[in-house]
């Protein structure tokens, strides 16, 4: 397999962390596992990271039952992974279960914006600095990333070291040196990190369809 179509084949993969759910709460969740946190274009997880414990961010709260949280969260997992599984009945059924916690229109924002944040917002900024970086051929950093960063910090969605990571991973893109992903050796170059921004776009077009409520 080719590294693009690697790239792309683990751009929706990567989104798996969606399916780590919160022990011992009644209320939606979903926890984010570090060592896949900001690599959806590259990587379900770099083996170079290690197994790393998932982070509990102060998500918002949604009151269904267990059942209901875990089928809520694995349409919102195949819905990232695949651009078909978005049907109609599957679209009715995510709001019929959502729903059942009589979320206000302000809980349910919340909880979208919780959604997107890590699995494609971050990882927007993220790539995006990475093809300035391959441009210029240093590391960059840019302002709405950093910005972003401080939000992810202050719900408990990311940390200082995964930060750290992020950015020594990026000195390695900015440099042309290869990267690990799942035991490969992969170079990154404008064509890849262009295919991996928009698999993250079309990702986020899907999260958004499916959070948008329709006539029943």
């Amino acid at each position: 397999m080719s590294d693009v179509n690697t790239t792309l084949e683990a751009s929706a993969l990567a989104n798996r962390w969606l399916s780590i759910r919160n022990q011992g709460a009644s209320r939606i969740g979903v926890a984010v596992l570090l060592s896949c946190v900001t690599f959806v274009g590259v990587c379900g997880g770099l083996a170079a990271c290690g197994p790393q414990e998932p982070v509990q961010p102060d998500y918002p709260s949604l009151k269904i039952d267990r059942d209901d949280e875990a089928r809520v969260n694995e349409i919102i997992q195949q819905t990232m992974i695949d651009p078909n599984y978005l049907t109609p009945s599957v679209h009715k059924e995510f709001w019929r279960l959502l729903r059942k916690g009589e979320p206000t229109d302000e809980e349910i924002r919340e909880f979208r914006e919780f959604v997107t944040s890590v699995g494609t917002t971050y990882q927007m900024y993220f790539w995006e600095d990475a093809r300035a970086s391959v441009m210029s051929g240093k590391p960059y950093r840019s302002p709405d990333r950093v910005a972003y960063e401080e939000y992810l910090l202050s719900i408990g969605a990311l940390t200082h070291s995964e930060i750290e990571r992020n950015d020594d991973i990026l000195e390695k893109i900015a440099a042309g040196k290869p990267i690990d992903v799942q035991g490969q050796e992969v170079r990154l170059g404008i064509r890849e990190i262009d295919i991996t921004l928009e698999n993250i776009e079309e990702v986020l077009g899907r999260v958004e369809r499916l959070f948008t409520p329709q006539d029943d």
